[in-house]
């Protein structure tokens, strides 16, 4: 147990300490046994801690690296979409119970199957990690990336209302907009921010309207942002052209 929650290093020094204190009981409570036998036993006990000892180490990382890669996309190494919703869905409890606003924008590349064509499948790749490493540089430590799949993004804000939104957003694009045209690529973004001030009837619902809103960009021309609040006696509904 001691290796499953420690680690191996100090799984082996109380498995150490173990066998050196059933030992010492032993010694300390004469026997017939020689003693030769009792050391005998004691080293083989402690050989078998230690096996053990690795054996649960080794588990335990291959169980911790199967649960990441469950829950990150492989090639970005943000989150990806299952455990995107699962948090949303924490986030979404949360923002009921405290009454905070929360805020989903979903973030779709124009033109992504351009640089593939033109740069080759590489520097497709490398676009996405971009596009991941430059989002997770701009928001808090409490918001989430994830690669929704493709092209693909999605960035959950918690306790973010509309006028936040409208800051954290566009240095968001102006971000990605540097990143392609310093590699020349012929890209863009399309984005739907949906700002919840009273909250669906399930968080699905959140990332279904955020996807609306960014088809609605792609229809407008693609390269913009469109904001949406829901939950205000004003609805208040903004394209931002960057």
């Amino acid at each position: 147990m001691a290796a499953w929650f420690t680690g191996e290093r100090y799984g082996a020094a109380i498995a150490v300490l173990s066998a050196s204190l059933w030992m010492g009981t032993e010694l300390s409570h004469p026997s017939a046994v020689d003693s030769w036998l009792l050391y005998w036993n004691m080293i083989m006990r402690l050989g078998t801690f230690l096996v053990i000892n690795h054996l649960l180490s080794a588990l335990k990382g291959a169980y911790d690296r199967e649960k990441r890669l469950a829950r990150t996309d492989t090639l970005t190494g943000v989150t990806n979409r299952r455990y995107f919703q699962e948090l949303l869905q924490a986030e979404y409890s949360r923002s009921r119970r405290y009454r905070y606003p929360l805020t989903v924008a979903y973030i779709d590349v124009d033109n992504f199957k351009s640089v593939n064509d033109q740069f080759g499948h590489g520097a497709g790749d490398l676009l996405l990690n971009l596009i991941a490493q430059s989002m997770n540089a701009q928001v808090r430590s409490i918001d989430v990336v994830s690669r929704l799949g493709g092209d693909e993004f999605a960035i959950m804000l918690p306790q973010t209302g509309p006028r936040q939104a409208q800051v954290v957003l566009p240095r968001v694009q102006q971000q990605l907009m540097q990143i392609v045209e310093h590699h020349g690529w012929p890209i863009s973004f399309s984005i739907g921010v949906a700002t919840f001030v009273r909250l669906p009837r399930t968080a699905k619902e959140m990332i279904s309207q955020a996807d609306y809103l960014m088809y609605s960009v792609k229809t407008r021309g693609k390269n913009r942002i469109e904001y949406e609040v829901y939950g205000q006696t004003n609805r208040l509904e903004v394209l931002v052209e960057v």
